[in-house]
């Protein structure tokens, strides 16, 4: 009688997480959601279709990697957090691209002077971190340091950590 019992609830639970996988991937209808609610209609699902879709570089990128870069959050004399991020400089052109790379070390230094009284500033007031401000800083450091010579600044990661972590 044990084993019967055992047996029905390992297929009881494999068949409910099943049933909920399929339900969570759309594969069949969520039959506990109210009708007539979804997060998008179908004019809207299609609207930011459009809106949103990738359209690929027409030209080759010329990406300059730079290396990742850890950032101290010092708050009251203490160091609180650390904020790593790892970014890419889109140059104009391969020849600005060598230019670039040369004042990889200058840019760097400005991106920390830029960046740790922006992160203790913004870490009085916010819990997390704000990647339209970084995104605008690196920007702007940019556009000081090279000029027209970087298009665009790509944010590949941006995380936040504790000390000690």
């Amino acid at each position: 009688m044990k084993r019967f019992i055992i047996i029905l609830l390992v297929l009881i639970l494999v068949g409910g997480g099943g049933a909920g996988g399929l339900i969570m991937l759309g594969i069949i209808p969520n039959p506990f959601a109210p009708e007539g609610r979804a997060f998008f209609s179908q004019a809207d699902r299609t609207t930011s279709d459009i809106n949103e879709r990738f359209e690929p570089p027409s030209r080759p990128l010329h990406l300059v990697e730079v290396s990742d870069m850890d950032m101290p959050v010092i708050m009251n004399g203490e160091l609180v957090l650390r904020v790593s991020i790892s970014i890419r400089l889109v140059a104009a052109s391969s020849a600005d691209r060598q230019i670039v790379k040369d004042n990889l070390p200058r840019y760097q230094d400005i991106l920390m002077h830029a960046f740790i009284p922006y992160f203790q500033t913004h870490f009085y007031n916010h819990d997390f971190i704000d990647i339209r401000g970084i995104k605008s800083l690196l920007m702007e450091q940019s556009r000081k340091i090279y000029g027209d010579l970087v298009t665009d600044v790509l944010l590949i990661n941006v995380f936040q950590r504790e000390v000690g972590l």
